[in-house]
């Protein structure tokens, strides 16, 4: 039997998966404007496609739409996807890095074209996700929780950034002109955008090529004040090619973006979490004086071949490509003085996947079989260089550390009557070398080059749904994440590789949800729990004590978390529509033989629910209200406290949005923290006292957006 809602096909076509572990998306789909849930969304990818209605998990789908009128008051991507999806943590907004970002408690990986991203080696930049136009984004696919099928990296879920694709048999074309300010000081906080697209899709060959600029001004806090943060500049261009080759598809993606930073704004150390501002934040002067060599490149290509119905199979190859390299030119204060620190970064990889997909009619009952093999390289080097000699090495963040991964899995799936049945293995094993690559060991922090020992994981995943009727599922299943220790931070000074202990850890999440539709109302309800004995994390290096820089080393801790979520949309007419999401989770961790204690919000959410309002008076002309209530968190006892964990404060935020349609597109004006509230963002509450800073106050963004 299947059901209405939603017939979305999902292929999330991510590194080490097929789409059997994808699930439902109601609120995301028609949230905020989006498509009703209960029509057919076409979700492409490098895997096996899968309806919504088919898989036993939770996986937020924003669409176009949906992430079009979150960019009218926001362009920041994890902030619109922190309003949009339920279970996230994201990390400090304003520094643009999604090294802290959260799902369910557990990092999350970024793909973008089901082209993993993360600097998983090192967790540094992570600034992948905004390595591309935010207007370039057709839809992004959220997984939340662990998998089994994405292999190591990937604990907490995923997040799979894809863009834009040719959509009509005419050629199309794309513009967006955007353009906003802080209303508590504009000068100098503009930020301003223009992104252009063409395309066209015929029977045997389609193409789409974008291209933005950016060009992003300082932040102010309610009072006028500066907000800590960069300036910057951006250029990004985003190509899509398919063409039809012999019996099956060719389809080339490209992502280009070309980011160069500009002034600095920075705090001088005196905030005290809870009782004092950052109220001191000034430009950083005097700038580093090779500042003009700064900037951030990112590349990300794909290419697959879909061939269906051979050998009784439909088969894909897809290979990729990801590059990322940072130049970094900071000038830092540390007790009053300034510092000059320069590294250079490279964050790479190159993959291939191949996966079958076997169905089998037995007698009224459906079996299909997934199976395949991923492989990738992943590289990592960040040297501390000296610009003025040339950029001659004189130390390390990180080592040059590479890391092979091979992997096979097989995933059955079996249908009978009103139930769907789905599991399966994967096992993966790692190759890991420290490398010779600016190797000195005269420096500070050499690491002797040399192999790493090998080391596998096995991770399982059993699921189920469960037709109650035609509008009504009930769904769940175990499934098992993966981690790896930071490869370099665990190689930064190893004088023997074989002693470098990368330490593959799993962690176990059970899930039981429902979803589905009563009347006009669309929801989906699930709830979690996942427990692992050696989750990866850090802590400060204890031999580098009062020094400007502070390396983290890896830490292992046993984490226990668990939650609920829950979406719903009323269309109440025409004119109105109504929705929520509600995110609630707990913690804790605990070294071996300590007492557990509980996460923060730098780690989880705290209780929160997004409400929002929609209404349309007459044809044309929307507006929308959200608002978002993130709870109080009083988990620290005073001790605790002493050591540094911080209880959170309650915020509530607003944000408002109109547009109308004009000529071929639609003119909009929005305005992020409608009520110019003072806040401190949650996750930088909990993150310590260099973050106790008020996030920026009221802003206003005009936005134009057409196709022709």
């Amino acid at each position: 039997m299947k059901l209405p809602f939603p017939a979305t096909r999902l292929s999330l076509g991510l590194a080490a998966a097929t789409a059997l572990l994808a699930g439902p998306s109601h609120a995301q789909q028609s949230l905020f404007g989006g498509e009703p849930a209960s029509q057919a969304v076409t979700v492409t990818g490098a895997r096996t496609p899968k309806v919504l209605s088919d898989v036993p998990s939770s996986v937020s789908v924003v669409e176009q739409e949906a992430l079009r009128e979150q960019l009218e008051v926001n362009t920041n991507i994890l902030g619109a996807l922190d309003v949009l999806v339920p279970g996230l943590t994201v990390s400090q907004g304003e520094f643009r890095s999604g090294c802290s970002t959260n799902i369910r408690g557990r990092p999350a990986q970024f793909l973008i074209n089901g082209v993993p991203t993360n600097d998983n080696l090192r967790r540094s930049s992570c600034k992948s996700l905004f390595g591309l136009s935010p207007f370039a984004i057709e839809r992004i696919e959220v997984l939340r929780g662990a998998t089994a099928l994405f292999g190591a990296g990937a604990p907490g879920g995923v997040i799979n950034v894809m863009t834009r694709q040719a959509t009509s048999d005419t050629l199309q074309a794309d513009m967006v002109v955007q353009y906003g300010v802080n209303t508590s000081e504009p000068s100098g906080t503009a930020e301003s955008t223009i992104y252009a697209g063409l395309g066209q899709r015929q029977q045997a060959w389609d193409y789409y090529l974008g291209g933005a600029f950016q060009d992003y001004g300082a932040r102010r806090n309610p009072d006028g004040g500066l907000v800590p943060g960069s300036e910057f500049r951006a250029t990004s261009l985003n190509a899509s090619l398919g063409a039809a080759l012999g019996p099956g598809r060719l389809r080339f993606t490209a992502v280009y973006n070309d980011e160069d930073p500009g002034r600095v704004y920075a705090t001088d150390f005196t905030a005290v979490s809870g009782d004092r501002f950052a109220d001191n934040i000034f430009e950083v002067k005097p700038p580093n004086p090779y500042a003009g060599q700064a900037g951030t490149r990112q590349t990300v290509l794909a290419l697959s071949y879909d061939l269906p119905d051979t050998w009784g199979h439909d088969l894909n190859f897809t290979t990729y490509w990801h590059d990322e390299k940072l130049k970094q030119r900071d000038a830092e204060f540390f007790e009053g003085d300034v510092y000059y620190f320069d590294s250079d970064a490279e964050n790479e990889r190159l993959g291939l996947r191949a996966t079958a997909t076997r169905r089998f009619d037995l007698s009224g009952q459906d079996l299909e079989l997934t199976y395949g093999l991923d492989w990738v390289r992943q590289s990592y080097y960040r040297p501390i260089i000296d610009p003025a000699a040339g950029g001659a090495v004189i130390g390390y963040v990180s080592p040059e550390v590479t890391l092979d991964a091979t992997a096979l899995f097989v995933q059955p799936q079996w249908r009978s009557g009103p139930w769907l049945l789905t599991g399966g293995v994967r096992y993966e094993r790692f190759s890991g070398e420290v490398g010779s690559r600016g190797y000195d060991p005269t420096l500070p922090q050499a690491a002797t080059p040399g192999k790493t020992p090998d080391f596998s994981l096995t991770l399982w995943n059993i699921g189920f749904v469960y037709d109650i009727d035609p509008a009504l599922q009930l769904f769940g299943g175990f499934s098992q994440g993966a981690e790896i220790s930071e490869f370099g931070r665990a190689a930064r000074g190893a004088t023997d590789p074989q002693l470098v202990n990368l330490d593959g850890a799993t962690s176990d999440q059970i899930e039981l949800g429902l979803r589905g539709r009563r009347g006009p109302v669309d929801f989906s309800f699930a709830v979690f729990g996942s427990d692992s004995d050696k989750a990866a994390n850090l802590q400060a290096d204890p031999s580098c004590a009062g020094e400007p820089l502070c390396p983290l080393i890896p830490l292992r801790l046993a984490q226990r978390l668990y939650g609920f979520e829950l979406t719903a949309d009323w269309k109440i007419d025409r004119q109105l529509s109504l929705g929520t999401l509600l995110t609630y989770q707990k913690g804790t961790f605990n070294e071996p033989g300590a007492p557990r204690i509980p996460f923060g919000t730098d780690t989880i959410s705290p209780p929160r629910a997004t409400l929002y309002g929609e209404f349309e008076p007459v044809a044309g002309w929307r507006n929308r209200l959200q608002a978002t209530w993130f709870g109080k968190t009083d988990e620290y006892d005073e001790a605790e406290q002493a050591q540094g964990y911080r209880n959170t404060e309650s915020e509530f935020l607003m944000d408002f949005a109109t547009s109308v349609v004009l000529g071929p597109g639609r003119l909009s004006l929005g305005i992020s923290n409608l009520l110019n509230r003072k806040y401190v963002n949650v996750t930088n509450q909990a993150s310590g006292d260099f973050f106790y800073y008020l996030s920026e106050g009221r802003r206003a963004t005009l936005t134009y957006q057409a196709r022709f």
